[in-house]
């Protein structure tokens, strides 16, 4: 099951302050852990404490959301919705949700929870909105690091050879490569060779 945000950011922010401060011990909260600012006893990870520290101890609110800018990339449904909306002229919500859905990210979503996905993903910067579209600012494709999550779709086919590129260049030592239905072709293809 995913994890969506049930609430503001403003009060998961409460929640981390109580945390780092050692107010409150053991907190559960499935979207923190999907994140991993929480681990699954409840403890502030060390993303969590960095945030923290930015946060509320050096009170750097812009470096502190550029963090939960990164952080949120890592999550498989904001990766999705920037890797298949990047370039998308005229996006809007319902796309957002058609590509969350079709990602197999739509057992439990709801309007509610797909709001504060977006909310949150504009308010760090990595989507913008105007009247009702979205535009991706966060480009996954140009980010240095590959995202931990790729997502391939047909409609893209240029856009999987090059993250398949990119994915291979970060390997190193042997691959070991089962699928019948992949010719040897379409690694030198997707390596830029002949």
């Amino acid at each position: 099951m995913t994890a969506y945000p049930l609430k503001s950011w403003a009060v998961y922010e409460a929640e981390l302050k109580l945390l780092g401060e050692r107010r409150t011990q053991g907190h559960q909260d499935p979207f923190l852990t999907a994140l991993g600012l929480i681990d699954a006893h409840g403890n502030m990870t060390q993303s969590g404490a960095k945030y923290f520290e930015l946060k509320f101890i050096q009170r750097n609110d812009e470096e502190a959301l550029q963090l939960l800018g990164e952080i949120l990339l890592n999550l498989p449904p904001v990766t999705a919705i920037c890797q298949l909306l990047d370039g998308v002229a005229g996006a809007t919500r319902t796309n957002a949700e058609t590509v969350l859905r079709s990602q197999g990210f739509g057992d439990d979503l709801t309007d509610r929870k797909l709001g504060s996905l977006l909310t949150l993903m504009r308010a760090c910067g990595l989507i913008a909105t105007r009247r009702d579209l979205i535009h991706v600012v966060a480009s996954p494709a140009k980010l240095e690091k590959v995202p931990a999550s790729v997502f391939i779709s047909r409609q893209t086919p240029f856009g999987n050879k090059v993250w398949l590129r990119r994915i291979l260049e970060e390997c190193e030592g042997f691959i070991y490569w089962i699928d019948k239905h992949f010719m040897p072709m379409a690694f030198r293809t997707a390596v830029g060779g002949g």
